[in-house]
Order: C-alpha cells, then sequence, then structure tokens
C-alpha cells in the first residue's frame, strides 16, 4: 500500500517525474502545470506499480484530482515557492462562490475532499533568471486547518468602493491564509517555513 510517509518509494517516484519532465522540457518551453502535471504525476505512479484513477478527461471533483489505489485522495497543485529564503509554500484552493458567509465556508473547508496534497512546485523569480527546476512537495492535507485559525473581514483600500468587505484572511506561525471575493471568493494559502516542517516531503528536480 503506498503511503507518504515511504521516502525510498517517493524518491523513485522523483526519478520518473524527472525523466518525464526532461521529455517534456525537450519540446516545450512552458512549465508543467495543471492537467500536464496531473497526467504526470498519474504515470509516474503507475511507472512504479502504483494504481491510480487519473484520465484526461479535464474533468474532476473539485479538490479532488485522483484517487491511488482505491483509496487514497489526492490534489495537485502547482504551487509558488517564495520569500528571500525560498521557504514559503503558496498554494490556491477552492472557489466558494456558493458559500455565502465565512463560517459556511470554513465548514466547507473542514469537510476534507483530499487526504494529501502533491504540488510540483517552483519559484517563478529563479525560473525567470533561467533557474529551471521544480521541487516535488507532498504533505497531508491535514496540516492546512482552516477551522482553528483567527480569520478577519477585508476591504478596499481606494477607489469608489473604498470600504466595501472584499475578503477574509487570517494568519498563525505556520499558515496565511486569504479568501478574495474578486477571484470567485478562491482560497488562497501560504505554507511558512515549508522546507522545515518535518510532516512535508520535498525533493527539487533539476530540468
Amino acid at each position: 500500500m503506498f503511503s507518504i510517509n515511504n521516502k525510498e518509494k517517493l524518491n523513485q517516484i522523483c526519478n520518473t517525474i524527472e525523466d518525464i519532465i526532461k521529455a517534456h522540457h525537450n519540446i516545450y518551453d512552458l512549465p508543467v502545470l495543471a492537467e500536464y502535471w496531473e497526467n504526470v504525476l498519474s504515470r509516474s505512479l503507475r511507472a512504479n506499480g502504483i494504481n491510480n484513477d487519473w484520465t484526461p478527461d479535464l474533468n474532476h471533483a473539485q479538490g479532488l484530482d485522483m484517487i491511488i489505489e482505491d483509496k487514497l485522495r489526492v490534489s495537485c497543485k502547482s504551487g509558488q515557492i517564495l520569500g528571500r529564503k525560498q521557504n514559503v509554500l503558496k498554494i490556491s484552493g477552492s472557489r466558494m462562490t456558493k458559500h455565502k458567509t465565512l463560517q459556511e465556508k470554513l465548514d466547507y473547508l473542514a469537510d476534507k475532499k483530499e487526504d494529501v496534497y502533491m504540488c510540483l512546485s517552483r519559484s517563478k523569480k529563479d525560473w525567470n533568471k533561467g533557474k529551471r527546476k521544480y521541487s516535488l512537495v507532498v504533505f497531508p492535507s491535514d496540516i492546512l486547518q482552516y477551522s482553528s485559525m483567527n480569520w478577519v473581514d477585508t476591504f478596499v483600500t481606494k477607489g469608489p468602493n473604498k470600504g466595501m468587505l472584499n475578503g477574509h484572511k487570517a494568519s498563525n506561525e505556520a499558515l496565511d491564509a486569504t479568501i478574495s471575493f474578486s477571484c470567485s471568493h478562491q482560497l488562497w494559502t501560504k505554507i511558512k517555513d515549508f522546507k522545515d516542517n518535518e510532516n512535508i516531503f520535498i525533493k527539487e528536480i533539476s530540468v
């Protein structure tokens, strides 16, 4: 049974991911994003004897991109690596327009649709300098505990809509989170000091 705690197996998967991504970049200059990352991950898992249900139909449940071995629910993210020390991981989350109040949104987020995040992340700053590398970042979804955070409203600060509610934000030692009304009430999360978190697997992939 596949487990994200099996670092030996994750390293094997990384080797396969690296081979596929290098083949991608022999043809394309564009980075591996979105459904392409899902495809790469699915093929890499299967190449290492790990079954999954991903299919190239561009359809999946919100927050869920594939199921591994009929059990482990996976959300695939690109992810941005930020900060002077390159130790902040920013990922996008669900769009929650249909959940009208903050409490409804938090209740929705508390009902986890995924067990694991598997992110193919990069630093856009490094990428633009020609330093083309990715990091595979894998972690359990339960490190993202939004309901326990102290949320406050945010407001438009200038222009004709100054003072109008435009979202919510929260912060603690581990996370920064925002919900932006202008982006379909989408959740954005920054995981601070993610490279120092023993619950997060990280492996650099050079291309």
